[in-house]
């Protein structure tokens, strides 16, 4: 009991399913604090019980028959501790007077949180052993004290330490917590989820996808309150996109922005949840309640995604990616990631607040976003799903291009890497914004409160840690030391290009895409030789050193 701030006796008596909405409302309200329930009832059985326990988030629960109320050790308990107690049948169905008393007594709670502790920090012993608020140099914090939580203060609040200006928020975490409880326990989780603030998605198309752009449009329009539709190249408006829910824009009358058309809109989504979608993807009946439940969760301060990689460090490449997670494959729970693609993306606008222009001149979508989120120290999750959530109308392009894609993409990625390389995807950098992150939505690291939201634990683990989560450790990932590899390879023979006064245009050496892909390996160990050598190969080359060029050998 010591572990926690306070602690709530509920004696429930008889008729526990009668009191069953009460009971919620309690746990509901006061889950997110970390709080030791005690609950007094007469003949409890699992069966009643299971309902309501799996809500609790970051506290612990004990069950007691209702004649222990006079024993010594709950007596104890309540000598020690800053302890309420809660007599069900004092409020029948009341739920205001309970909503009253709970709001003042976790009110005086968490001030006397704040009195125990001199500098503000709850520094209680948890399971991680460590709650103190994390110093940064030259930063002004970005963290919502105790005294906002408890409603002396504010509930909404800037952040000035951003690299890039934007007027950023932090949610009322009491307010959205409450929320994301209720969207959790609802029986029924398809259409627009019961939420106050507005929920728009935003679609780039093609003619070819005309008639996918319909299927995908009788799918999303119920979830959202409005959509937003670009029309690249059409010479005509589809009769799809001519209804009230919609919005749509002709190319003609400004240009083909490609994938950047789903972001046209985007400035119009302030106040509410922005969803940037694919014209060839069947999205789930419950697809924007699944997305908002999950960004609710996160008090609305991350990015959150359908398909998500981990780029990798060092990185030479834009497709070195240390594991994906694509559209198809099942997720078993949360996990942040550093790139998100846009064509299952979802977030708060005014915690982010991208613009138009963040995606012009060159489209590079999902990587655009992803650095707005990069250098706002905003996190990306790719959300937990089961297999096949997603449907492609046709098929999945990146699936059914094999190597093809990424073999384009060796020869002109556009711009890509020379973008990507400007910023730090390092596990380090993100290990810090997950961990500000953390420190202030959730009062303590609490290894089963995450559990039970589905959070990635094994990121969370390996925080302040020698350690590295598996997914984001690039040097024992085969997929990214193969795109290395293969990067490489492709320096090569540029250097090999200039070394006999060749074009070194790869379009030209590469007329066919198939014929710039090399065979690598599925060892590990292997493949970080065959880079040694490579990398020497290609530092060779560069240096001029003809004595050793002469030895160097290229197949392809």
């Amino acid at each position: 009991m010591k572990n926690s701030i306070a602690t709530i006796v509920i004696n429930v008596g008889k008729n526990y399913n009668h009191k069953l909405p009460l009971l919620k409302l309690i746990l509901c309200n006061s889950s997110h604090y970390l709080l030791n329930f005690i609950l007094l009832i007469e003949q409890p059985t699992d069966e009643q019980l299971r309902e309501t326990v799996e809500i609790i988030n970051d506290s612990t629960i004990t069950v007691l028959r209702e004649e222990s109320k006079n024993g010594r050790w709950l007596n104890q308990v309540l000598k020690d501790e800053v302890s309420l107690e809660v007599n069900l049948d004092d409020f029948d169905k009341d739920f205001r007077d309970l909503s009253l008393l709970l709001d003042g007594f976790l009110k005086d709670a968490l001030d006397r949180l704040n009195r125990v502790n001199d500098q503000g920090k709850y520094s209680h012993k948890s399971s991680r052993n460590r709650i103190e608020s994390p110093k940064k140099n030259n930063q002004q914090s970005q963290y919502i004290s105790e005294d906002e939580v408890n409603g002396s203060k504010p509930l909404m609040k800037q952040i000035y330490n951003l690299s890039k200006k934007r007027n950023l928020v932090l949610s009322d975490r009491e307010t959205t917590w409450s929320e994301y409880l209720k969207l959790r326990t609802a029986q029924n989780k398809k259409g627009k989820p019961p939420i106050d603030q507005p929920i728009f998605a935003g679609l780039a198309s093609i003619p070819s996808r005309a008639k996918s752009l319909h299927k995908v449009l009788e799918k999303i329009k119920d979830q959202v309150d409005h959509v937003f539709v670009y029309l690249n190249n059409y010479d005509y408006i589809p009769d799809c996109v001519k209804c009230e829910k919609v919005t749509y824009k002709l190319s003609s009358s400004y240009k083909d922005i490609a994938a950047a058309g789903k972001f046209y809109f985007v400035e119009q989504a302030e106040g509410g949840y922005y969803f940037s979608m694919d014209d060839d993807v069947i999205y789930p009946d419950n697809y924007i309640w699944t997305m908002i439940e999950t960004l609710k969760k996160y008090n609305n301060s991350v990015a959150v995604c359908g398909h998500g990689s981990v780029l990798g460090q060092p990185l030479d490449w834009y497709f070195e990616r240390v594991e994906v997670f694509n559209f198809a494959r099942e997720m078993k729970s949360d996990r942040f990631v550093n790139l998100l693609g846009t064509g299952a993306t979802g977030f708060f606008y005014d915690r982010i607040r991208p613009e138009f222009s963040d995606f012009q001149p060159e489209v590079m979508c999902d990587l655009q976003l992803s650095i707005i989120a990069n250098i706002n120290n905003i996190p990306i999750v790719n959300i937990k799903r089961p297999k096949n959530w997603f449907e492609f109308i046709d098929s999945d392009p990146l699936l059914e291009s094999g190597n093809d894609y990424f073999n384009m993409m060796l020869i002109d990625d556009g711009l890509r890497s020379e973008l990507v390389k400007r910023f730090d995807w390092s596990f380090e950098y993100y290990s810090k914004i997950v961990d500000d992150f953390i420190r202030c939505n959730f009062i303590a690291y609490n290894r089963a409160q995450f559990q039970r939201l589905d959070m990635d634990i094994d990121f969370i683990q390996s925080i302040n840690t020698t350690s590295t989560p598996m997914h984001w450790d690039s040097l024992n990932s085969l997929l990214f030391l193969k795109r290395k590899y293969q990067y490489l390879n492709k320096l090569k023979v540029i250097e090999l290009s200039k070394s006999e006064n060749q074009s070194v245009d790869l379009k030209t050496l590469f007329p066919n895409k198939d014929s710039i892909f090399v065979r690598t390996s599925n060892s590990i160990d292997e493949l970080k030789e065959m880079i040694s050598t490579i990398s020497e190969e290609v530092d060779i080359l560069r240096s001029g050193d003809e004595s050793n060029k002469s030895e160097t050998r290229y197949e392809c």
